[in-house]
């Protein structure tokens, strides 16, 4: 039950990462269109023989192209995170399929014990078999968790205070 919800969460926080790399690629768009707006402006004010309020026109422009810049870096690493993350939690689910298999593989070749002491051991012997693929399961998740809570640290851009509902 832990291993499904730890991988229910870990699903969910991909889906998170995907999303957060799609909104810093579409605030780089409106970036870009924001500096194209304050090149006309100052155009505008060259035409206008303004040349102070040219300069800040500029100014802007290229400070906006500056931020959009360094959001398309963040998305190029938020899509590298969900790459990642996807990459991990394909592996633990993989991991998983393969001990609910070889439970089903020993459950077929073992007879069914008849009384409770006997079902209580054998049960204990089948999870001694699977404990160092349980283990290293849960150390895959542990290092998953880890890097979905990096992940929550890095996904507010600069200045912003991120929740879990702010990524969704």
């Amino acid at each position: 039950a832990d291993m499904k919800s730890a991988l229910k969460s870990a699903r969910k926080d991909l889906i998170q990462a995907m999303g957060s790399a799609k909104r810093l690629e579409q605030k780089e768009k409106d970036l870009n269109l924001e500096a194209a707006d304050w090149e006309q402006k100052a155009i505008l004010a060259l035409e206008r023989e303004d040349e102070d309020l040219a300069r800040e026109a500029l100014r802007r422009k290229h400070r906006t192209l500056k931020e959009a810049r360094n959001v398309r870096a963040r998305a190029a690493e938020q899509t590298t995170a969900a790459g990642a993350m996807k990459a991990q939690l394909e592996r633990i689910e993989e991991k998983l399929d393969d001990l609910i298999e070889q439970q089903e593989v020993v459950l077929k070749k073992k007879a069914w014990p008849s009384n409770s002491t006997e079902r209580q051991n054998f049960f204990q012997a089948q999870a001694d078999l699977l404990e160092p693929d349980i283990a290293e399961a849960r150390q895959v998740l542990a290092e998953l968790q880890a890097f979905r809570d990096l992940f929550r640290q890095e996904a507010a851009l600069p200045g912003e205070n991120v929740t879990d509902k702010d990524i969704l």
